[in-house]
């Protein structure tokens, strides 16, 4: 068992992350605990490690779970937390229109 530094994850910054084992996770949350996340740090090929892991999941009978890689799991945070916008290329067009609209253009 250990704790983690703070992540960088917007969604889990303000939360104590703990490492435990299955059987320690049980002991202290119960048979009947679910989990909202889990993280797996994953060597090597990874992708061959996600692979396995919806396998295993397949296996068991886990129907809402979702399988990312860090990178994949980067870009679903930030397109939730911006609505699927990017709020840069909006405030660039934004600019544009204006120097578009200026009256030195006309």
């Amino acid at each position: 068992m250990g704790l983690s530094a703070p992540s960088a994850d917007p969604f889990m910054g303000g939360m104590m992350q703990v490492g435990v084992s299955e059987d320690a996770f049980e002991f202290l949350m119960g048979e009947q605990a679910q989990l909202d996340e889990l993280i797996v740090n994953a060597s090597g090929d990874v992708s061959a490690a996600a692979q396995a892991l919806r396998e295993e999941l397949a296996e068991q009978s886990v129907k809402s779970a979702s399988v990312l890689t860090a990178d994949e799991k980067i870009i679903e945070d930030v397109a939730q937390l911006t609505g699927g916008t990017d709020q840069l290329t909006v405030v660039l067009l934004i600019f544009a229109l204006v120097a578009w609209w200026s009256p030195a253009w006309w």
